[in-house]
């Protein structure tokens, strides 16, 4: 039993003393690992300090060479200020009609670009004030023109005119009307034209579409000369016959054609009276005409 007993606590210590050493090996392995994350974070830390440090560094440098920057604009600034503001004051005073004042010669960047935006800003000013003033006169004018078309109308083209039912007034379309217009303008040159073609108002036939209204155009007669006229007549021609069928000559006949030809009565001495002109009874019609 004694024996028995002694193996069980040599056994037992064997395993508590294999168990103390795995303790050990671990805590060990825990410190060792420890240790050397503590030298890792350390390591981290330094390396995070030297890249902190080196944007510190690089902004350190950035905001010397804003300042410097700042600095320079500040002196170009306090240089050329009164200049571009000198300027400012010669666009308030420019009448918009007549030519800009011209920018301040040697602006730096800065002040130039200032000065270019009041030089478009005055520009944008003026050229509002000059449109309305453009507007206005325009309006004015059109105003005119309405009037004048509208006596136009009255006068040439009343089925233009139209009331309205609201108002009452008479007013009419500015834009038929001036349809309206060029269509009476492109008939004065067609009937030019045709005036200097000899074409006269008659058989040739043209429609306004606007006013259904049609106009007729013709060749004009041809119109004889006296030659010809005096050529045409025969002494038949002033020949007629008594109440018992007898022939002649009928004086008053002659008279009223030599009164045509000459403008004025002929003579009777010039004129050969019935009596004179032998035979005068079995006197026939010649075949042709007088000649001069």
């Amino acid at each position: 039993m004694r024996s028995q007993a002694m193996d069980i606590q040599q056994e037992q210590f064997k395993t508590n003393l294999a168990e103390r050493s795995r303790q050990f090996d671990l805590n060990h392995s825990i410190q060792v690992d420890s240790h050397n994350l503590r030298e890792r974070e350390f390591t981290h830390k330094q390396e995070q300090a030297v890249v902190e440090n080196k944007y510190r560094i690089a902004a350190t440098n950035r905001i010397g060479l804003l300042n410097k920057e700042a600095n320079r604009l500040a002196e170009e600034e306090e240089d050329f200020g009164p200049m571009v503001t000198g300027y400012e004051i010669s666009l308030q005073r420019w009448d918009g009609e007549s030519n800009i004042p011209p920018l301040p010669a040697g602006l730096p960047p800065a002040q130039r670009e200032q000065a270019l935006k009041m030089r478009t800003d005055a520009m944008s000013a003026k050229l509002s004030g000059r449109m309305a003033r453009a507007q206005e006169k325009y309006r004015t004018k059109m105003e005119d023109e309405y009037f004048k078309g509208f006596e136009w109308a009255n006068t040439n083209a009343p089925q233009l005119i139209t009331r309205d039912p609201q108002t009452g007034q008479f007013g009419y379309d500015y834009d038929q009307l001036l349809k309206v217009k060029g269509f009476h303008a492109q008939q004065q040159r067609y009937r030019s034209m045709m005036g200097m073609t000899g074409l006269t108002p008659t058989s040739t036939v043209t429609t306004d579409k606007l006013t259904g209204s049609q106009t007729q155009w013709k060749i004009p007669d041809k119109v004889k000369t006296l030659r010809q006229s005096v050529g045409e007549k025969n002494v038949s021609d002033f020949m007629t016959e008594d109440a018992d069928g007898n022939p002649y000559f009928d004086r008053n006949a002659f008279d009223e054609f030599l009164l045509a030809i000459e403008g004025r009565p002929p003579s009777s001495s010039n004129v050969t009276s019935p009596d004179q002109i032998p035979d005068s009874s079995g006197l026939s019609a010649p075949t042709s005409g007088w000649r001069d």
